[in-house]
This record gives C-alpha cells, sequence and structure tokens, in this order.
C-alpha cells in the first residue's frame, strides 16, 4: 500500500472493518497514516455516489458505513491530538482535537437520525439523558482544555 508497508489482514467484524498493516520503519507511520485517511475518504466518496433505492437494507448498510468511517477519522484525530499531548505538543495537539470534534459530530448526528432508542433491541438508553448526543461536551472539552475556542465546524464530505 506503500513504501515498506504491507496490508497484512483485513478482518470484518460484525460492524466494522479493521485493516492490519505493518509498517518496519518509525518514519513510515505517517504514511500509514496518510493510507488510512486515504481509504476513509475513498470509502466516503464511494458511499456518496450509492444510492439505496428505497431498498431499507441498502441505506442501512450504507449509513452503516459512513458511520464507520466518521468514527474511525475521530479516533485517528483523538489518538494523534493525544500522542501530541503527550509529547508536550500542545498547540498541535489542540488542532488535531479541532478535527476530532466535527467527525464526531457527524457520527453522532448520522446515529440520531438512524437508530432511535425503541429500536435498541439489547442496548438500555435509560440512562442517556440525551442520546447520541451523551458525550459531545467531552469531546469540545477535549478541544477546549487545551485553549480551543468556539464550536469547530464539521468537516466536508465528498
Amino acid at each position: 500500500i506503500g513504501k515498506g508497508i504491507v496490508l497484512r489482514d483485513v478482518a470484518r467484524y460484525v460492524d466494522d472493518l479493521r485493516f492490519v498493516v505493518e509498517a518496519p520503519n518509525a518514519t513510515e507511520m505517517k504514511e500509514v497514516e496518510s493510507a488510512c485517511h486515504e481509504w476513509i475518504e475513498k470509502s466516503l466518496q464511494a458511499t456518496a455516489k450509492m444510492l439505496s433505492a428505497g431498498d431499507l437494507r441498502a441505506e442501512t448498510l450504507l449509513n452503516n458505513l459512513k458511520q464507520q468511517a466518521y468514527l474511525a477519522m475521530y479516533y485517528a484525530y483523538k489518538i494523534r491530538g493525544a500522542t501530541f499531548l503527550g509529547a508536550g505538543q500542545k498547540d498541535k495537539a489542540r488542532d488535531e482535537m479541532f478535527h476530532a470534534y466535527g467527525w464526531w459530530m457527524l457520527y453522532v448526528n448520522s446515529m440520531d437520525a438512524m437508530y432511535k432508542p425503541e429500536r435498541f433491541r439489547t442496548y438500555d438508553l435509560a440512562d442517556m439523558k440525551k442520546g447520541w448526543f451523551e458525550w459531545n461536551e467531552a469531546v469540545l472539552k477535549d478541544y477546549t482544555e487545551l485553549g480551543g475556542k468556539g464550536i469547530p465546524p464539521l468537516p466536508k464530505l465528498p
């Protein structure tokens, strides 16, 4: 998938897809990161072009693919932000959390539109007063505690 980077495995689970990559040198991690972002962006571009034609199962699948992409981008930015913070690079950490918040909001907005509490059969949402938005304050706090101001915008989608 890139110089010295090998895709070792693709594991399909019930609700996500995981790539196992090998990058022999630490200097190539930036290339792994770039490749992962590219995969996610390609996934979003592909799903943006697909239509469900009114088929509920197809629409659910397309939305699930988008939600996984949104969540993957959220975690990519959040993990990078935490890494920068641990390295004492507060400004870079804040910038990553700025982007993480936008991807989080895409995720929760999509989940809220698609899954209503009454449709859950195995998960008790009784204690969740705000539903999917329960954690928004904590995600925003990751940004504002690092000096971020205001509410970051949503990322532009393909």
